[in-house]
């Protein structure tokens, strides 16, 4: 994914201070799905005028905070049939996604059933993903649609036969 950051030069001319590729992170376990972390910040966010991109560690933000991500997921028939043992998954959950596992409140019967304490708002841009609530109801997305997650548990499955992909604005809320 290429990254365009504007930004502005002391005589207040705007300026792109970025332009690069920003690479994915794959997670092997779950049969190659990618993760590309394109921007975010743990703040309120502020004008930089020197497009520095702020810093953050974990996965989901907090209160005020927010991430913005691509993901990439391929079929599930696919993800089944590559399935690694459960200590290896979560192992590389923890390194290429840190703090999923703690702030996504998996489901111990059905670890994919999650809550998290963020409003997302999601755009199809390939592929089609269904989305489930644990009250059973379902909505398949497919490009151009949008959702919004409102901290409520829910999983994603991919029962297309292509990958698709899916651009997050994850926002941190107050539970």
């Amino acid at each position: 994914m290429r990254l365009l950051v504007t930004g502005r030069r002391e005589d207040g001319k705007s300026v792109f201070v970025t332009d690069r590729e920003v690479p994915g992170r794959t997670l092997k376990s779950f049969a190659d799905m990618t993760n590309v972390d394109v921007w975010g910040s743990d703040d309120i966010p502020v004008r930089v005028a020197s497009g520095e991109r702020p810093e953050y560690v974990r996965f989901f933000p907090p209160e005020g905070g927010f991430r913005v991500q691509l993901f990439t997921a391929p079929p599930d028939s696919v993800v089944e049939s590559a399935r690694a043992d459960h200590e290896q998954m979560v192992e590389e959950l923890q390194s290429v996604l840190p703090g999923w596992l703690e702030d996504a409140h998996p489901d111990p019967d059905d670890p994919r059933f999650h809550a998290t304490d963020t409003v997302d708002v999601g755009i199809c841009v390939g592929g089609q993903a269904q989305l489930e609530l644990d009250d059973g109801a379902t909505a398949v997305l497919r490009p151009g649609d949008v959702y919004v997650q409102n901290g409520t548990r829910h999983r994603w499955s991919n029962t297309g036969d292509e990958p698709f992909q899916m651009l997050v604005f994850l926002v941190g809320l107050r539970r």
